[in-house]
């Protein structure tokens, strides 16, 4: 029986990549079309070039030299090979520390987010008032639209220590002991960091889930609901089955937060490390070697970036991989 699945598979892989293959060299036969429309989207194509391909090459081929911004003028750039890799993998002292700090943000941050957003998703789309479920979802959505740096300066505001809102609620109900200086404590820096942007995105994962969730047909539930299946019942065996497809969307748009560094930027201000360092994540020591530490080394910081995207698409690979889905 395993046998005939593993040659079924093996089957099915060879016909995708023969049909691959034949639409491939059949592309020059298919029709231009009107040559108007290929001017239309020229600036869109012309943008995306500019901003989006050009980058990335140019990202890719610097990784591999000792470019820095600040001795270009000085001596040229060489190609150095593995270089850059060799010393933030082996002597960098910031690298490891940094990279794990961002491990662990990424840990705290994706499962809260993702079961937050589909928490929101399971309850808004079980209302039935349109009006009482479009202002839910406006709701929802508006940290999305905040801009980051208000967003982040309003949390700075209720986690201060002194007249923040949190610990004035604490003080006041008698836990005058969990009163901490949230921002300036070892300990509770990536927390606090990860529950700020976990406010902040989790109503952009529930939205995609809302959309996944309304496009089930109804007719399901109430079949699942004949066959004696509860409000628990339904939403494990009907609508997670379905919503798969939209959680591989919504990891895979999520799986570069090992990068982040927004939110430490604003919260601690540059080049402000944190409480005993805290704060240097993988994203923020990126950008300061890249663009604030002397002499800028733009090939460094590229090489690290390079590293980072490889994980990032080994993880969305790891995603494709376990949620297989006709659509994804």
């Amino acid at each position: 029986m395993a046998t005939t699945t593993g040659t079924t598979e093996k089957s099915g892989k060879t016909q995708t990549i023969k049909q691959w293959w034949w639409l491939l060299r059949n592309v020059r036969k298919e029709r231009w079309g009107d040559p108007m429309g290929y001017l239309f989207i020229a600036p869109g194509i012309l943008l995306f070039v500019i901003f989006q391909v050009w980058p990335l090459i140019n990202g890719f081929i610097m990784a591999f030299t000792d470019f820095a911004f600040v001795h270009q003028l000085k001596k040229p750039t060489h190609f150095v090979g593995l270089a850059n890799f060799v010393e933030f993998l082996t002597t960098d002292k910031f690298f490891w520390p940094a990279f794990g700090r961002s491990l662990k943000f990424t840990a705290l941050y994706l499962p809260l987010m993702l079961g937050l957003g589909l928490f929101m998703a399971t309850v808004i789309a079980r209302i039935r008032n349109d009006r009482v479920g479009g202002f839910y979802r406006m709701s929802m959505y508006l940290p999305v639209i905040l801009p980051i740096a208000v967003a982040v300066l309003l949390w700075r505001t209720l986690l201060s220590n002194d007249f923040g809102y949190v610990n004035a609620i604490l003080r006041s109900i008698g836990l005058e002991q969990y009163a901490l200086s949230w921002l300036n404590n070892k300990d509770t820096v990536i927390p606090v960091v990860a529950l700020i942007r976990i406010w902040r995105d989790a109503g952009s994962a529930a939205m995609l889930f809302l959309v996944g969730m309304y496009g089930i047909n109804e007719e399901l539930y109430e079949s699942a609901a004949l066959d004696g299946a509860n409000g628990f019942q339904q939403w494990r065996y009907v609508t997670m089955p379905l919503l798969k497809p939209t959680l591989v969307l919504v990891l895979v748009l999520n799986v570069a937060i090992l990068s982040a560094a927004h939110e430490f930027m604003i919260l601690y201000e540059v080049p402000n490390l944190g409480p005993e360092g805290e704060a240097l994540t993988l994203g923020y020591y990126i950008w300061l070697v890249s663009f604030w530490w002397m002499p800028m080394r733009f090939g460094f910081g590229a090489a690290m970036s390079l590293f980072t995207g490889t994980i990032s698409a080994v993880m969305t690979f790891i995603v494709f991989k376990l949620l297989k889905t006709e659509r994804a």
